[in-house]
């Protein structure tokens, strides 16, 4: 770098009069340089009580330098105030201000005799396009100088020269000539002074139309334009009234959710991402037509949950004329912004939603009122926004990378990662974060009820899926729900506990800090239960400490059942993929008894596969799942397994596309076999063909209802 050369962060300030050649014109050589020489000393006036310094005189304007956001705004506040308090003759002149923020290289001069400093960079041109924006009597800043120089001015108005309120307000983002990203242009000044109206754009920046102007004489409502919609990487479904700011000035929930993906989606893609949603000019919901078949080549809808999108009808068509044009509920990543009553949601949205991936903006406080994930509400929801747009760009950039996300690529393994309380909730998130981003589904996707019922119901379905079960166990014993005496923590270990108790083989994992201070008897009881073991120990493991060991165990167990299931996989797939197969499925006592039935099927052509009696736990119970997966028929054997035995098992095959199953078994029955009793005899049910061999042997006529829903053994396969 040469000497006189200073590469810094600085706010730079354009001016210009606006149509200073016609105002040239009118006025003549000698009144306009009166009108000039009045106009540069109120502009040095205005900058007399900042560190603001003038870079360069354009002739009808300045570029000058601030070292901070509030005094370049302050300085171009008081400049419009001068402006208009002026006695102009023989006309008013009118003064458009541009304002950025940005690293510029400025060189010094070196002595007395040789130019004034000289500022480079696109920093500079930045701020000449946002003043060309303006109109007369306006002032343009960008994001980062609103940001850095709200909060200061709000407070020290008096401080900075202005005894009048000022008001700010949103325009929504440009693109620029030259700037790969687009940039949020808001407006300061005073009402009665500045116009507070979006600007147009020009040559050299387009508006976007994200966000409109809430201020009086804001720019007429537009028709969007829909061509924008075709092949969008991310299409963003959202009610207006989730897009009000909560003060004037800041922008609206919803659009800063879309201003953070863009930038974070397109550091994951490397590119940038195509997102779009309505700008809703006007704030109102509307339905285009012509929308829907452009929604198909859409890659991403996320919509934005909450009470007023589940009302708006709007709304609700763009989220269910999506749904009716893909069949896969992956390409649909739901924004829970507010949490909605079940009676909010019709019997198809919730149908729709119920299986597509969910990310929530809002959590459960120790009190139990919910605290909502928002930018403008201090730095750690501020923060927890930030890590849930994230958490959304990743997800978004995995489906755009693979094209699609269809059935056969979901997550192979599945994790119940337990609610925990507010204490531990940035660790959960965090663990929550790196299993997803290795692949794991993890569960629950959705807020746990708070009526014990209804909670216990959910979880105990949920840990039935899962591979693996994370409890964090901290200080606080935490939320209690109705109907119970016991915390949301306590009731998922006992879940957990009852579903080891069956003999299901998943591992689980304890954790809690090293040092813990209980100020709550009842947490302080519930913990020496767990280290007593009264919550079950077997396949558990209890880790205090740290959290990285936990993530190491967790992540060891997890690709161990990926290698059991590629195991399984590999020895399922031993068949001609052209023969129909058969899961015989029996009680271990009934291994010798299905003989003849396993015989007649493979005599007749079919690949009968039948539960192994023998060998590593955890590997029987994948390759029960593999074979569901795969196979074209189910046939129960009846025989000395009990009742209790024969319908967990119609449960178990009800969960089928849990495990990856795309399609529907062709046929599944029961096999009612000795020893004979009567309530066997009365056993029926709708989800099965129910036979009986009215003899003590086998009698191959038995099958005839199940072969006939199966079809012939040789026959092409489901894709």
């Amino acid at each position: 770098m040469r000497i006189g050369e200073n590469h810094r962060l600085s706010v730079l300030l354009f001016t210009d009069i606006v149509d200073s050649v016609q105002l040239q014109a009118r006025l003549g050589t000698k009144g306009y340089a009166q009108v000039l020489e009045r106009h540069d000393q109120l502009f040095r006036d205005a900058l007399e009580v900042t560190s603001g310094r003038i870079l360069k005189h354009t002739g009808d304007g300045f570029l000058a330098e601030f070292a901070m956001s509030s005094e370049a705004v302050a300085a171009a506040l008081r400049f419009q105030r001068l402006l208009h308090e002026e006695s102009w003759e023989p006309e008013p002149i009118l003064v458009r201000v541009g304002l950025h923020q940005g690293e510029v290289l400025v060189v010094d001069p070196g002595s007395a005799n040789e130019a004034a400093p000289l500022a480079v960079g696109m920093a500079v041109n930045l701020a000449a396009r946002v003043m060309d924006l303006a109109s007369g009597a306006q002032i343009l800043i960008t994001r980062p100088v609103y940001e850095n120089a709200r909060y200061y001015l709000k407070d020290h108005l008096e401080d900075a020269g202005m005894t009048r309120s000022i008001r700010w307000v949103s325009h929504g983002a440009y693109e620029f000539k030259g700037r790969d990203d687009p940039m949020d242009i808001l407006e300061v000044g005073f009402d009665g002074i500045s116009p507070f109206a979006a600007p147009e754009g020009g040559g050299k920046s387009r508006r976007l139309g994200l966000t409109s102007s809430s201020a009086a004489g804001a720019s007429p409502a537009q028709t969007p334009d829909l061509s924008e919609v075709d092949d969008s990487d991310v299409f963003i479904s959202y009610a207006c009234l989730d897009n009000q700011p909560l003060a004037e000035g800041e922008p609206g929930w919803v659009t800063r959710l879309h201003d953070t993906l863009s930038i974070r989606l397109g550091q994951l893609l490397g590119r940038r991402p195509r997102v779009w949603r309505d700008p809703k000019a006007d704030q109102e919901d509307a339905w285009h037509d012509g929308l829907d078949e452009r929604l198909e080549s859409v890659r991403t809808l996320v919509p934005i949950i909450s009470p007023p999108y589940l009302q708006t009808t709007a709304c609700q068509r763009e989220l269910h004329s999506y749904g009716e044009r893909t069949s896969d509920s992956r390409r649909l990543i739901q924004v829970v912004k507010t949490p909605a009553e079940e009676d909010d949601f019709s019997s198809e949205t919730r149908t729709l939603l119920e299986r597509t991936p969910r990310i929530e903006f809002f959590e459960l406080d120790g009190t139990g009122h919910y605290q909502h994930f928002d930018a403008s509400l201090g730095e750690d929801l501020r923060r927890r926004f930030l890590h849930g747009v994230y958490d959304l760009a990743y997800e978004i950039s995995q489906r755009v990378k693979s094209g699609t996300d269809s059935p056969k690529n979901l997550p192979e393994k599945t994790v119940f990662l337990a609610e925990t309380t507010h204490d531990l909730r940035d660790a959960r998130d965090r663990i929550k974060r790196e299993l997803q981003e290795r692949g794991f589904r993890v569960l629950p996707e959705r807020p746990l009820p708070l009526v014990a019922g209804d909670l216990q119901q959910r979880v105990a379905s949920e840990i039935e899926q899962a591979d693996a079960v994370v409890h964090l166990i901290g200080q606080r014993y935490g939320v209690v729900p109705e109907d119970s005496e016991r915390s949301l923590v306590e009731l998922q270990c006992e879940l957990s506990a009852a579903e080891l108790e069956k003999g299901r083989e998943f591992t689980r994992f304890f954790w809690a800090p090293s040092v813990l201070d209980f100020e709550d008897r009842r947490q302080e009881s519930f913990f020496h239960s767990l280290e007593h073991g009264d919550f079950g120990m077997r396949q558990t493991e209890f880790v205090r400490g740290s959290l990285e060991e936990l993530k190491r165990l967790t992540l060891a167990s997890l690709n161990e059942a990926r290698e059991r299931q590629a195991d399984a996989t590999e020895e399922a797939h031993k068949t001609d993929a052209s023969v129909r197969m058969v899961y015989l499925i029996c009680d271990p006592k009934d291994h010798e008894a299905v003989e003849p039935l396993e015989d007649h099927l493979y005599d007749l052509g079919y690949e009968v596969k039948v539960p192994p009696n023998d060998g590593d736990a955890k590997l029987r119970a994948e390759m029960h799942r593999q074979i569901l997966t795969m196979c074209d028929g189910v046939l129960i054997y009846f025989g000395q397994g009990s009742h209790q035995w024969v319908e967990m098992t119609l449960m178990d095959i009800m969960k089928a596309p849990a495990y990856g199953r795309s399609d529907p078994l062709d046929a599944q029955a029961v096999y009612i076999a000795p020893p004979f009793n009567r309530r066997k005899e009365r056993f029926r049910t709708h989800s099965a063909v129910v036979m009986r061999n009215g003899d003590t042997s086998f009698s191959p006529d038995a099958l005839e209802p199940f072969l006939n829903q199966l079809g012939p053994a040789r026959l092409e396969r489901h894709a």
